[in-house]
């Protein structure tokens, strides 16, 4: 693995890492698109695609994220 400089203010530690890691070998299968919680910003129709700006709803689900892998 390639070692990377520390970016503390734009890209933190993540403490439950190590965790989420170890979920991945049994959730991969059943993580994905299908369960994202998003919501819909803006939709603009182009010719060849829809573009989409979506909303993650980080602030609403990191809590409960923690709470199940922290």
């Amino acid at each position: 693995m390639i070692k990377h400089s520390s970016e503390p203010k734009s890209n933190p530690v993540n403490p439950c890492r190590h965790k989420l890691m170890e979920l991945t070998t049994r959730d991969w299968r059943e993580d994905g698109l299908s369960n994202l919680a998003y919501k819909i910003v803006r939709m603009t129709h182009k010719k060849l695609y829809t573009h989409l700006l979506v909303d993650l709803l980080e602030k609403e689900e990191r809590p409960l994220l923690e709470l199940m892998f922290c």
